[in-house]
């Protein structure tokens, strides 16, 4: 039993044995194949590395030379503008040159011009100072009689009172004091407010259409006109005496007997309040005044405001004669013609009678003691020069 189970085993074992270098000859072979699979993927991952960094290589070699271009082209615009500011600069260099020997040239002239004028001045300065004196005195001097502006004269003195200091010419020491007395007697003067009276005047003008006339029926269309002035109107209405009061504890027929007392005294004031209404009692020295028709109304203030408007032109030219008459002829026609009693035609009247009796023209003095100052001066220079010119 047991040889023949040593038989059946001897062959297992021997197969066994022979299959056992096999597998492991097979197990050798795959190591190496799985080794070389590795190596080759590692050369290609090798490969596939260096070939995106050498791409990348070149796409920054690319941006590289991109830039270097831009920059060398930023360069040469840069160069360009240099060249341009430098040529600019070199244009702006030659034109300050220029400009600098203008400025030199210009510089000897006015010194020239200056030693001229010094030379002017030395030689010939008390004729230019007279010269520039008779035109300012004679230019006061019209103002002043031609054009009654006291101001302006004042100004054309001072000016000549101070080209005589800035002068300091001692031969003009009397022109500089006559002057100075004219200066002052002009500053002296009354000035004469023509704007404010003439605005007085324009007031009037446009008050005329709003006064009452007192010819009945005329003022109906002022009366609706919007424009009209509020006339005032005196109360004539005559006050009612006052009812006694009654004791409020006496009995109804004490305090109604106690009315009844009253009652005639009351109705005699009230008619004679209506009666005084009635009856309007005033002077009128012109009877045509109240005949007057509307047509004739309207030209009447059209006259008036016409008188105005002389008198304001009368005033712009100093006629004191035409200003005081047209005010008059204004004024009688507002006292025989307008309702004196109201308010606004008594005082347009007092208004017309203070711009009559305002003075438009003033007593203006004359220049006379600085131009005879003037003449003096000038006859005393001359007189040196006509000896030296005998001489």
């Amino acid at each position: 039993m047991t040889d023949i189970t040593s038989e059946i085993e001897a062959p297992a074992r021997q197969a066994a044995a022979e299959t056992q270098p096999e597998s492991a000859r097979r197990g050798g072979k795959g190591g190496w194949l799985t080794i070389l699979l590795l190596a080759v993927l590692v050369i290609a991952a090798l490969l596939s590395a260096l070939w995106y960094q050498r791409q990348e290589f070149q796409q920054g070699g690319r941006e590289l030379a991109g830039r270097l271009s831009t920059v060398e082209t930023q360069l040469q615009q840069t160069q360009r503008q240099a060249d341009e500011a430098r040529d600019i600069a070199q244009g702006q260099q030659a034109k300050v040159q220029a400009l600098e020997e203008k400025l030199t040239d210009l510089s000897s002239r006015y010194q020239v011009l200056e030693q001229a004028w010094q030379n002017l001045t030395d030689e010939g300065g008390d004729v230019v100072l007279s010269n520039d004196l008779d035109r300012i005195l004679t230019l006061a001097s019209q103002q002043l009689r031609l054009a009654g502006q006291v101001g302006n004269a004042i100004v054309a003195l001072e000016t000549a009172q101070a080209r005589l200091a800035s002068a300091d010419r001692p031969g003009f020491a009397m022109v500089l004091q006559a002057v100075n007395g004219d200066l002052e007697r002009l500053r002296m003067t009354p000035q004469v407010d023509i704007p404010a009276l003439s605005r007085r005047v324009d007031a009037l003008v446009r008050q005329i259409d709003t006064l009452p006339l007192l010819a009945p029926g005329v003022n109906a269309v002022i009366d609706a006109s919007p424009a009209a002035q509020p006339v005032a109107v005196a109360d004539d209405t005559v006050a009612l005496p006052a009812a006694p009061v009654a004791d409020p504890d006496a009995s109804w027929w004490v305090r109604w007997r106690a009315e009844m007392e009253t009652w005639p005294g009351r109705l005699g004031h009230a008619i004679a309040g209506e009666f005084s209404n009635l009856v309007k009692v005033q002077r009128i020295d012109a009877p045509d005044a109240l005949l007057l028709s509307p047509d004739q109304a309207s030209q009447l203030r059209s006259n008036l405001r016409q008188r105005l408007l002389t008198a304001q032109v009368a005033l712009l030219a100093r006629q004191p004669d035409v200003w005081k008459s047209e005010l008059d002829i204004v004024a009688r026609a507002l006292s025989q013609y307008f309702d004196m009693q109201n308010v606004d035609v008594a005082r347009a009247f007092a208004q017309v009678e203070a711009l009559a009796q305002a003075p438009i023209k003033a007593d203006i003095p004359d220049i006379g003691n600085s131009l005879h100052a003037l003449e003096a001066a000038r006859a005393k220079a001359a007189l040196p020069a006509e000896s030296g010119a005998q001489e």
